[in-house]
């Protein structure tokens, strides 16, 4: 987690520099957007097991 920033970020998803910072602001809301996507795509993942 250490190594996410918003600068990775933009790199890994082919924008241009600052893109992410928008929104959002600071690298703890980065994160915690990055963990509340991954459980959406996990929840989704096990709903369409059942």
């Amino acid at each position: 987690m250490r190594a996410l920033t918003h600068c990775v970020v933009d790199g890994a998803a082919g924008m241009p520099p600052g893109t992410t910072s928008a929104y959002p602001h600071t690298r703890k809301a980065l994160l915690t957007a990055v963990v509340r996507r991954i459980v959406e795509l996990d929840q989704a993942e096990l709903e369409s097991q059942v």
